[in-house]
């Protein structure tokens, strides 16, 4: 029996950035992990390698296996000062060896390989020229193991590079340019050896919603907008380097590469709301919040797309399509009579609904309101 999403919505904290909602799926999903966007890339099986795994592993279907694609594929080219963005989710089941990098995703053994170390994660790049540079991000893991994690990595081709592993943002390195190399791109393995000749394997993890933004793949003006927008210089002097904009990228600009299970892209767009008993419908990019203040209402609003406007059928009716809720939390925190204007940080807390639609839809809205309020008392 098939069940629509389970949705979860998290409170933010005072001064924080709009955080999408979890989506925990049912048993729906496609039966390979294939990328889904415009003009897809055919993956393949590489040769005397185990046979893929498809797990679901605490709400989403994970995939671990080694595949890989043609010699040479444009999608996956960001040579030069090409801004790209990479952005998939990582079960981590096991932390990777000391001496070499389990590689989870790589393209050839030279452009780029990004691995699992036993210290966190790399991102290893060969330079014009022939040099070559890693990016370290250690104890990034910090929920432990058996977890999703939020992996993205950014690269502006103006200031450099980072990796944000969930709300933790590494330190931006200073390189803006990749060498070219006609090599295939592959998951789960480096192919014709490299740095890293470990295999990312289901012992150690699996991934999902793996995306690809790559500005030279894009259409002209998509390009000029995207690599416009992508500035780690302008996000790492923002308070929330930059996960704001960040996040916002992800849900509005289309992948070059999308490989996903989920048969239904999901965006969520915070905004805030005249009263918890009015909430705004509007949801427009323009009207998004950036930084969440304690004594205000905001509705979260999610929607849920079907991929190629084909319409998902659930195989039973089981209820309500589209459910809502507003709820007040208030927080307490002691804050010294010298601080009464400073900032109260509010507690994470989860609200939990369950979408279900018996038949067929192409697009479902799933509206959460929430008020956020704090409370101060004076400490004599």
């Amino acid at each position: 029996m098939q069940s629509g999403p389970r949705i979860s919505y998290t409170v933010p904290r005072e001064g924080s950035f709009p955080v999408p909602a979890k989506v925990t799926v049912g048993a729906e999903h496609y039966s390979l992990f294939e990328d889904k966007a415009k003009n897809p890339v055919q993956m393949r099986r590489v040769e005397d390698q185990r046979e893929p795994v498809i797990e679901n592993c605490d709400g989403a279907w994970g995939f671990n296996g080694q595949i890989q694609s043609g010699a040479n594929d444009d999608k996956f080219d960001v040579s030069g000062n090409a801004a790209m963005i990479i952005s998939f989710k990582l079960y981590l089941k096991r932390m990777g060896t000391e001496d070499q990098g389990h590689v989870i995703i790589a393209k050839g053994d030279r452009q780029y390989s990004l691995e699992l170390m036993s210290y966190g994660l790399r991102f290893h790049s060969i330079l014009p020229g022939g040099s070559w540079r890693n990016y370290i991000m250690t104890n990034c893991f910090t929920k432990g193991l058996n977890q999703w994690y939020n992996i993205v990595l950014v690269k502006d081709g103006k200031t450099g590079l980072r990796i944000y592993v969930d709300d933790i943002a590494g330190e931006v390195l200073g390189y803006r340019s990749l060498a070219h190399y006609d090599d295939p791109f592959s998951i789960g393995t480096q192919i014709s050896g490299g740095t890293a000749t470990r295999n990312f394997t289901s012992d150690y993890g699996y991934v999902a919603d793996l995306k690809f933004f790559n500005g030279a793949a894009m259409e002209e003006n998509e390009q000029a907008a995207f690599e416009d927008a992508v500035d780690l210089g302008a996000w790492d002097a923002m308070p929330d380097d930059g996960k704001a904009p960040l996040y916002e990228l992800l849900e509005t600009v289309e992948p070059t590469a999308d490989f996903s299970f989920k048969p239904y892209r999901e965006t969520t767009v915070w905004s805030e709301s005249v009263s918890p008993q009015a909430p705004e419908t509007s949801t427009s990019a323009a009207e998004r919040t950036e930084v969440f203040r304690c004594g205000t209402a905001y509705t979260a609003t999610t929607t849920l797309t079907v991929r190629d406007g084909d319409p998902f059928r659930f195989t039973e009716a089981l209820g309500s399509a589209v459910e809502g809720e507003f709820q007040s939390y208030s927080y307490d925190r002691q804050i010294p009579s010298s601080r009464l204007t400073g900032v109260a940080d509010s507690e994470k807390k989860d609200m939990r609904q369950t979408v279900r639609q018996a038949g067929q839809w192409t697009e479902m809205k799933v509206r959460c309101g929430i008020a956020i309020m704090v409370r101060v008392r004076r400490m004599w």
